[in-house]
């Protein structure tokens, strides 16, 4: 995913969990959550995240415009499908088009 680039650690954000000055939640670091891939464009940030205690994966999509944000659980072999889709996965989950375990 990120060719030659290491691994950054990633924690959710959590209400109430700003610090004074700091928007940018990929940046703290937290042991469980390790993130795969980036990406950024018009406003949203898009991350593939790896959970470490739960061995799971998804993908976070925040909007940086409207300061919205939603995470999608998603199986190992969908994650790219997602990352690069993510609104279209998302409908897909919602209408039971897909089911995610």
């Amino acid at each position: 995913m990120n060719d030659g680039e290491e691994f950054r650690s990633y924690r959710l954000p959590c209400d109430g969990d700003d610090e004074e000055g700091d928007d940018d939640h990929r940046h703290r670091d937290d042991q469980q959550f390790e993130e795969l891939d980036y990406r950024e464009s018009d406003g949203l940030e898009i991350s593939v995240l790896w959970n470490r205690t739960k061995n799971t994966i998804s993908v976070l999509v925040v909007d940086t415009k409207s300061d919205e944000q939603f995470e999608l659980p998603v199986p190992n072999e969908r994650a790219l499908d997602a990352f690069h889709q993510p609104f279209a996965y998302a409908a897909q989950i919602q209408t039971g088009a897909l089911t995610v375990a």
